[in-house]
């Protein structure tokens, strides 16, 4: 029978690379700074936060200026007359004596041509500049 025998690592006396030689460069692609590449996602969704608070505060304004009367639309889908609305819930009125009760921040104004809808955001763009 055969013994294994294992030894201890020794680290060599001479190092690999002679003192007078230069250092081998990285050279690869791990080379460069690595604090930019760690903060690149960060900066990456920068603007789509902005665009999201943007498009918040741009639905809130509209809910705000939505009164009695009002023909909206859910975010579901459901087209109907605004009843009445408070901070949290909104009354509306889908059909004759049908009334449901929807949370307040799913819906919004009915816009019924897309195209003129989208030359009046349009215009007041570019008045706000």
């Amino acid at each position: 029978m055969t013994a294994l025998v294992l030894q201890p690592a020794v680290a060599p006396d001479h190092p690999s690379v002679p003192s007078g030689a230069p250092a081998p460069s990285g050279g690869g692609a791990g080379s460069g700074s690595p604090g930019f590449m760690t903060w690149l996602p960060f900066v990456m969704f920068i603007p789509l936060f902005f665009m999201m608070f943007r498009r918040q505060k741009k639905e809130s304004a509209a809910r705000q200026g939505l009164k009695k009367g009002d023909t909206i639309v859910t975010n579901a889908g459901i087209v109907g007359e605004l009843i009445e609305v408070s901070e949290k819930f909104a009354k509306v009125k889908i059909a004759q004596n049908v009334t449901i009760t929807v949370l307040a921040n799913v819906i919004a104004p009915l816009q019924e041509d897309p195209v003129a809808a989208t030359k009046a955001m349009a215009a007041t763009a570019g008045d706000k500049k």
